[in-house]
């Protein structure tokens, strides 16, 4: 038994390499192809239960669930598999795998000399808003909770490594100054371990960093969401930069009731998007948020 799970995990890591390292590849997003995984995986592959999927979108038809499950499982093992990519060769080892990158709203207030600086939620494919502005050559600072500046040498994007309060404090510093010097900054606004502040989001009370209302506040900065995806069978990483969010109907003055006026408004805006794309779920982030407290 020992014997047989060895090899199924050795063929999976295999099968997750083949998919990474061939761009052409296509990956299959189907239940079928997400219950095969389940054979090769060396732990059970876990699917989004249908009450995971009910307590966030309510009501589904039973086929509707089959699809989400088969494409959230299947998006899974793709995103578990550049992982891999990433831990033994590094960010830009993923270059080759972005596809369309939809960037008009983003460029033309970037080219205008206004202030932006984009935010993105945990879903969809590891890193995909980062190879978007590699590719798109725009110099930016990332907030990253792992990872380091060895693997984007020669690229204009920069990671801050996010651990501890006195790291977050000076990225915050830092980001604030370069966005007054026209500079991009990158961040994902959803916490994993629970800091942040609470805000609503479908219906469930989420803490969400504060760095994005403080940087809003403090630099008047548009916020521009940033979304990617799996593309169909295909393994490209598709990236979408939207237009800014609306400014809040609050005063600077107040700081807290600004800071917290713009995390609502990223929160219902991610969450109206996923709503219309559910199938770009992380497992592990839907898993927390149906477990997450009421509102």
């Amino acid at each position: 038994m020992l014997r047989a799970r060895g090899l199924a995990e050795r063929g999976t890591e295999q099968l997750q390499r083949l998919a990474l390292a061939r761009p052409g590849l296509g990956l299959p997003l189907s239940a079928r192809w997400s219950d095969l995984l389940g054979v090769f995986m060396h732990r059970p592959f876990h699917t989004p239960t249908a009450e995971m999927l009910t307590a966030l979108l309510g009501e589904l038809p039973p086929a509707r669930i089959r699809f989400l499950q088969g494409e959230i499982a299947a998006a899974e093992f793709c995103n578990t598999a550049s992982r891999r990519v990433l831990a033994e060769r590094g960010t830009l080892a993923l270059l080759d795998r972005v596809g369309r990158i939809e960037a008009d709203p983003l460029l033309r207030r970037v080219g205008a000399g206004e202030r932006v600086f984009t935010v993105g939620w945990h879903q969809g494919p590891t890193r995909g808003a980062v190879l978007a502005l590699v590719r798109l050559g725009l110099p930016a600072l990332v907030a990253a909770t792992r990872g380091g500046n060895a693997d984007l040498e020669g690229s204009p994007v920069r990671f801050h490594r996010m651990q501890g309060e006195l790291a977050q404090a000076r990225f915050l510093v830092e980001a604030r100054d370069r966005i007054d010097r026209g500079s991009l900054v990158h961040m994902n606004v959803d916490w994993w371990r629970g800091e942040g502040e609470p805000t609503r989001f479908f219906g469930r009370s989420l803490r969400l960093a504060s760095g994005a209302g403080w940087l809003a506040r403090q630099t008047k900065a548009r916020i521009v969401p940033v979304t990617r995806r799996w593309r169909g069978r295909s393994g490209r990483i598709d990236v979408e930069f939207h237009e800014p969010l609306p400014e809040p109907d609050v005063s600077r003055e107040d700081a807290s009731a600004f800071e917290a006026a713009v995390r609502q408004s990223i929160a219902s805006w991610f969450e109206a998007w996923l709503r219309e794309n559910p199938e770009t779920f992380r497992l592990t982030r839907l898993k927390r948020y149906a477990k997450a407290p009421p509102a």
